[in-house]
């Protein structure tokens, strides 16, 4: 079997497999119902995936890498300094509508961060979510906007992590694009950028910032 073969045969399943669980759920979708659906037999399917969680890592991966691609064409018009980019592409990501519906479902179920947890532990699915955002994070290293003594992988994980826990926990005074893009600037994009010497006002100011910050998350309404 040829790789564009392969990867057709494996469109087949995940297709099937999107099918299944929008109509039987995450939990009570098998494998038999994928095999059905895709009317492949067992040795086919474990040809390709070796069990339900690969699936959905798949289609979480994919579904994900779109939706930072989108994010990064929409931070091309909105920000020009490639730090505030990259954060503006995290804030895109936090705000925008999950689509598809695949990864709604996978979204509004308990799945999302276990999901999130064995992506990151998976090379080959670091190297599809990466994809987007190499370009910008090698710009900003090569401009040395960011750090250059850690590796884009690194980057990639905490970006990644970060805007999976943002969009699971929403900080309470941020509800735009811009909001979420201070947010991110203020919390998220500090240990990626290089070290410089900060006098002691900045230092007070910025823990000033966060204290309020989180005192307006605490009396915030539930």
């Amino acid at each position: 079997m040829t790789a564009e073969a392969r990867e057709l045969r494996k469109d087949r399943i995940l297709a099937a497999a999107s099918v299944c669980f929008a109509r039987l759920g995450l939990q009570g979708t098998r494998v038999e119902d994928i095999l059905q659906e895709a009317g492949i037999s067992r040795a086919t399917f474990y040809r390709h995936f070796e069990n339900t969680d690969a699936i959905l890592m798949r289609l979480t991966v994919r579904a994900a890498r779109d939706m930072m691609a989108l994010a990064v064409s929409a931070s091309i018009k909105a920000e020009s300094d490639k730090v505030r980019r990259l954060a503006r592409v995290i804030a895109e990501m936090v705000a925008r509508p999950i689509d598809p519906p695949i990864l709604a479902l996978i979204a509004e179920s308990s799945e999302m961060l276990r999901l999130s947890n064995l992506i990151m532990l998976s090379s080959e699915h670091m190297v599809m979510l990466a994809e987007p955002l190499l370009p910008l994070l090698e710009d900003a290293v090569a401009n040395g906007a960011l750090r250059g003594d850690m590796s884009i992988d690194r980057m990639v994980e905490w970006l990644t992590r970060n805007s999976t826990s943002i969009r699971y926990r929403l900080p309470p005074w941020a509800s735009t694009v811009s909001e979420f893009e201070e947010y991110v600037m203020e919390f998220v994009m500090p240990p990626l950028l290089p070290a410089r010497p900060q006098d002691i006002r900045a230092v007070v100011d910025q823990l000033g910032r966060i204290e309020a910050l989180l005192r307006t998350e605490r009396t915030a309404p539930r």
